[in-house]
This record gives structure tokens, sequence and C-alpha cells, in this order.
């Protein structure tokens, strides 16, 4: 994917590529655009973003989970660890042991 800079920048201009979500600035001295920054960008939403760059997450407000954009999958990864609840717990003492169970719920 090729990036369009502006034309005929000044020197200490900002570019930023929203697709990428990184940024350049034009140094004169070298007469180049020249990475200075890169920035996550974090969408909340009930749908999810349309062209997003590699790295970008989306909070997914409906369900209340989130999801980091890999352009080498061209897909949308869920980025939430799912850990079950404990909803009881049960240990019975069998002499020298303990004997112990543990349920969990979804």
């Amino acid at each position: 994917m090729s990036i369009n800079f502006p034309s005929n920048p000044a020197n200490g201009a900002i570019f930023n590529n929203s697709t990428t979500g990184t940024s350049y600035t034009y140094n004169n001295a070298y007469s180049a655009w020249i990475l200075t920054g890169n920035t996550t960008v974090i969408s909340v939403s009930d749908t999810a973003p349309s062209n997003p760059g590699n790295g970008n997450m989306w909070y997914y407000s409906a369900t209340g989970e989130t999801y980091v954009w890999l352009s080498s999958a061209n897909n949308w990864v869920s980025a939430t660890s799912t850990v079950p609840q404990t909803t009881a717990f049960n240990a019975v003492s069998t002499g020298k042991s303990i004997a112990m169970s543990i349920v969990f719920g979804g």
C-alpha cells in the first residue's frame, strides 16, 4: 500500500496516516518525510470500523469485547481473554487429603 503524501510541504509539516495510525514530519534538510510517531486507533461502536489499519483496536460496545485488526489475517481478532467465573467451591476432607471440586459458570 502506497502513501500519498501532500506535495510541496513546508518544513515541519505533519502528515497523519489514518489508515496505519502513523505520523510523519517533513524535513527540508533531507527533502523527506520522517516517521515521527505511531498511534493506535481505538474505535468504540456497535459496528466494526471500515478500512482499519494494522493494529487498530475496536471495542464492540454491544458485547464488551475488544478486537485487534490484523492485516495479515485481513480480519478482526479477539483481544479479550475469557476466564470462567467460579460459582461454587467445595472441599471435602477424606482424612489425610482434601478432595476439592470447582464448578465453573459461563
